[in-house]
């Protein structure tokens, strides 16, 4: 992401947690990121498409988090499930999308509602996806079900609990609770046929963006490279982590990269860069890769 189109976005987001968005003008961002209206207008067609772009935005930070503590351990982990989905939680509260969501709430724009389906669709899926692998393939046939299940026992019970109940619940407990409650729904589901969205139910807003693995390995390599060409007018990166980048570079020059070796470097190469002046540039590059990564491994 350009680091203009980020300072506007972040200006936005800012605005629309503290005015609302609805009451929130493009004035008021141009005049909270201190940019003309043309260069607000090199970047987003409208407020609505600046409001995706945040959500978005978060969307992909705890994905990328997500991805991240995955490494090295098996999908079937329910620990690691309940942390997953803690990323989630905490990653919206930490960026106040529930009252970004309520702010918005029934817009009648039609790209903005669409997304909007599409944004909470993605995390139905994802943990129907999640499920399955826990709790194994015969189970597919009624993920989508759990999955909504799940969801809504969390929301419900974080929503209660904090507007009712005064009861201060971390995000790991709720989830774990509601873990445990679905868990006889699975296991009891295969004696029954009956199932409300089954596979392929929300077909008609798949998210597809046209991008294959060939175009997302060109784009971590141009921005691979551009962090090289920073390190070469600033020279704050030692040889060892100049390797870790060229390395890095020749995987993904393969027709087939290695995930486990694209994980393995991303990650020494996350850690070792902090506190370098070069986190903005590996946050980009890193972004790309794990949606790299994911790619490659749903073939």
């Amino acid at each position: 992401m350009n680091l203009k189109r980020k300072e506007i976005i972040d200006a936005a987001h800012q605005l629309f947690i503290e005015k609302g968005f609805a009451t929130t003008s493009i004035q008021d961002i141009l005049n909270e990121a201190k940019i003309a209206k043309g260069t607000f207008y090199n970047y987003f067609n409208s407020k609505n498409e600046c409001l995706m772009a945040i959500l978005e935005y978060v969307r992909q930070e705890s994905d990328q988090e997500r991805m991240e503590i995955a490494f090295g351990k098996n999908k079937d982990n329910e620990q690691l499930f309940i942390d997953q989905i803690a990323i989630r939680l905490n990653t919206d509260k930490r960026h106040n999308l529930m009252g970004l969501f309520s702010s918005v709430s029934f817009s009648e724009d039609e790209d903005l509602r669409t997304f909007m389906i599409k944004y909470h669709l993605k995390e139905i899926h994802w943990v129907a996806k999640r499920l399955t692998e826990i709790f194994g393939p015969e189970t597919e046939r009624y993920a989508l079900d759990h999955s909504i299940i799940f969801i809504g026992i969390i929301q419900h019970f974080l929503y209660v609990g904090k507007m009712w109940a005064q009861k201060d619940m971390t995000a790991e407990e709720v989830i774990s609770f509601a873990l445990n409650r679905i868990k006889p729904i699975i296991y009891t589901q295969e004696e029954s046929s009956e199932v409300i969205f089954g596979k392929g139910s929300f077909s008609a807003f798949k998210d597809d963006t046209g991008e294959n693995i060939p175009e997302i390995q060109n784009q971590a390599l141009i921005q691979l490279n551009k962090l090289l060409n920073k390190n070469k007018k600033i020279g704050r990166m030692d040889p060892e982590r100049a390797d870790l980048i060229e390395f890095l570079k020749e995987e993904l020059d393969r027709d087939k990269p290695r995930v486990l070796l694209l994980e393995g470097v991303l990650m020494s190469l996350s850690k070792s860069l902090t506190e370098t002046g070069f986190e903005y540039e590996i946050s980009e590059i890193s972004s790309i890769i794990w949606k790299l990564i994911e790619m490659i491994r749903e073939g």
